[in-house]
């Protein structure tokens, strides 16, 4: 045989190797490919799943926080005391009402050796802010609170 053929034999026994082997690699990378697509379907089963159930449960609390509002607001109609919005309205309505007032460090220590006490009046619909402590046993009429532990700001 000539060296001819000899080496064409070669060329075509190595590019049929070759090719061979790029198949093999490819059909290992498709089952790999294949492989991940299965989890990633699987995975976005469960994530979809997980979705629903916590739609619900946001479904649920929604419900639980309008339900509280309600009860809250059929109470009397008072906004939330615990706000810093509503302190901060309560403190401009205070200076409208009274004009300008100038707190200096020495009120700050001053005051804190008493505290101020919050009742509502339920039937003017009114916020008390006083020093007097007793002011609860006054014959006014003031909002009922189910909570026997009235939440009173001291």
């Amino acid at each position: 045989m000539s060296p001819l053929i000899i080496s064409s034999y070669v060329v075509v026994v190595l590019g049929a190797g070759a090719v061979l082997y790029g198949m093999w690699k490819n059909r290992r990378r498709q089952d790999h490919l294949e492989m991940i697509h299965e989890q990633l379907t699987k995975l976005a089963k469960r994530v979809g799943e997980d979705v629903r159930h916590n739609s619900s449960l946001v479904d649920e609390a929604e419900k639980l926080v309008l339900e509280t509002h309600r009860a809250q607001a059929s109470a009397g109609d008072l906004p939330e005391l615990e706000s810093p919005g509503f302190l901060s309205a309560m403190i401009t309505a205070l200076i409208y009402k009274y004009g300008t007032a100038r707190i200096s460090l020495a009120d700050f220590t001053e005051a804190s050796k008493d505290y101020v006490s919050v009742y509502v009046d339920g039937t003017s619909k009114e916020i008390i802010l006083s020093l007097d402590h007793s002011l609860g046993a006054e014959s006014i009429e003031f909002a009922n609170f189910a909570d026997p532990d009235d939440q009173t700001f001291h």
